[in-house]
Formats: structure tokens, C-alpha cells, sequence
């Protein structure tokens, strides 16, 4: 009762009281987050280092100590959780609570670095370490796509169209495109044929490396006190030899078939 007649004779502190209340009432519901899947920042990263061929033991000593002594020196860290299997190792990364959202980015960004330094000293086979921080992303919707009549690879094409469209949609962050057909040539050997030219495998492979490789097909320096005719006409006769061996491969090739 002494609290109800303290503020019915004191109006002044009651109409104060009422307008923090509802002063601190309107500022947290502005403030409140209103997205039916709300962003949330989980403060852990992976650190995966393949070791192909090595005993859980072997990996322990050999990787995972040598990460585990690099990512210590982080002064965010909370601790480490590790796990080894045989040919991976696998450390969890726990960052201190009162490390902010919008620090996160250059914390993780730090623990890359300490990553990369020690690479150098994982043992031959080892890595490379990756480390990954997507804990956080918000699952969206799945879009099928899907057209009779046309190829894989237009359907690929159609779907990068959408990617990119969607990307510029707000509060869109990522898309990812899934079911993508790698594109393959399938080789068919008769080896009776190859027993009579005396191909083998390792010439077809090599054919299809030099096929795919880029090479330097060199230039031309002109003079600038050249005869312009003539620095045409070098020009030109360049263009055409090359058109022309260019054809004549062609035409040895179509006749081979």
C-alpha cells in the first residue's frame, strides 16, 4: 500500500517510470528479429587434412599435432576438439563467446592463415588442409529444373542464367547448383586394330594431353622502318600457311575415320 500512495503523490516519478517502460518497450520490439528463419552465428570452424594410406596413430603425430600447435597460438580460441581416422584428421575449432558476429569473417580469416604456414611441415601426401566455417548458412528452398528435349549441358547453361538472377535478389546470399553432368569422352579400343598399328593406351593418352595443352605459338616483331606493304604481306602469308595447315589436318583427320 505505501508503494501505490508513493507513486499516486509522486506523479512526476510515475509518468517518468511509464515513459522508460514504454520508451525501452518500443525500442526492443523494432530491434526484434521478425525473419521466419533468423540468421545465427555458430562460432566453430573444421580443419579436414586428408593423409591418404596413414594409421589413425600416424596421423595423430604426424598432422593433427602439428595443426593443433599452430591453431593454439590463436588468441580467440576456447579449445579444440580432434579426431583422427585412418588417412583424415579432423579438428574442431571453438572459438570464446564474446567474440562478435561481425568479427567472425577476419577471425576465421586469421585461422586460414595459422593453417597455410604449417602446410609446409605435413609430412609428403599429407593435405592440403581445408577449413571450413559454413555452419551457419540458413537453408532455403530446392528448384528443380527439368526441360524434354533439351541436353544436360542446356539445362546447365539455364541453370546458371537462374543463379545469377537469384544472386541479385535481396537477403539472397548463396545457390548452389546440384546434379551437374560432367562432361566425358568415352574411348572404344579394338585391339586387334591396335595390335596391327601398334597404338597403345599410353598414345592415346598422350594424344589427349598435347591436344589439351596451351602452348606459345610465338610472335612477329616488325620494324617500324619496315615497308608497310611488306609488313602487310608477312602478315598475310603467316595467316594464310597457318589456315592452310590448319586445313590440311583437318582433311588428314577426316580421311583417317
Amino acid at each position: 500500500m505505501k508503494l501505490v500512495k508513493y507513486f499516486l503523490q509522486k506523479k512526476s516519478v510515475t509518468i517518468l517510470l511509464l515513459i522508460l517502460v514504454l520508451g525501452g518497450g518500443l525500442f526492443s520490439y523494432i530491434k526484434m528479429g521478425k525473419l521466419e528463419d533468423a540468421p545465427f552465428t555458430i562460432k566453430q570452424a573444421l580443419v579436414m587434412t586428408p593423409y591418404p594410406g596413414a594409421s589413425p596413430s600416424e596421423v595423430q603425430s604426424q598432422v593433427t599435432d602439428v595443426l593443433e600447435e599452430s591453431i593454439q597460438s590463436l588468441g580467440e580460441l576456447y579449445y579444440l576438439k580432434t579426431e583422427n581416422r585412418a588417412g583424415l584428421s579432423k579438428i574442431t575449432v571453438y572459438v570464446k563467446k564474446e567474440i562478435r558476429a561481425d568479427e567472425m569473417q577476419q577471425l576465421w580469416d586469421k585461422l586460414r592463415r595459422k593453417v597455410n604456414d604449417v602446410q609446409s611441415k605435413l609430412p609428403a601426401g599429407a593435405g592440403p588442409s581445408v577449413v571450413n566455417d559454413d555452419f551457419g548458412d540458413v537453408l532455403g528452398v530446392f528448384y528443380g529444373l527439368t526441360g524434354e528435349g533439351y541436353s544436360y549441358r542446356e539445362l546447365e547453361n539455364q541453370a546458371k542464367l537462374i543463379k545469377n538472377v537469384l544472386l541479385r535478389v535481396k537477403d539472397v546470399a548463396k545457390v548452389e547448383i546440384y546434379g551437374v553432368q560432367s562432361p566425358t569422352i568415352d574411348v572404344i579400343l579394338n585391339p586387334s586394330v591396335m595390335a596391327r598399328s601398334g597404338i597403345t593406351t599410353t598414345d592415346i593418352s598422350r594424344a589427349f594431353d598435347a591436344q589439351n595443352r596451351v602452348v606459345d605459338a610465338g610472335g612477329i616483331g616488325v620494324s617500324t622502318s619496315m615497308n608497310p606493304w611488306l609488313s602487310r604481306y608477312l602478315r598475310t602469308s603467316i595467316v594464310i600457311l597457318w589456315r592452310s595447315s590448319r586445313l590440311l589436318r583437318t582433311l588428314a583427320r577426316r580421311r583417317s575415320r
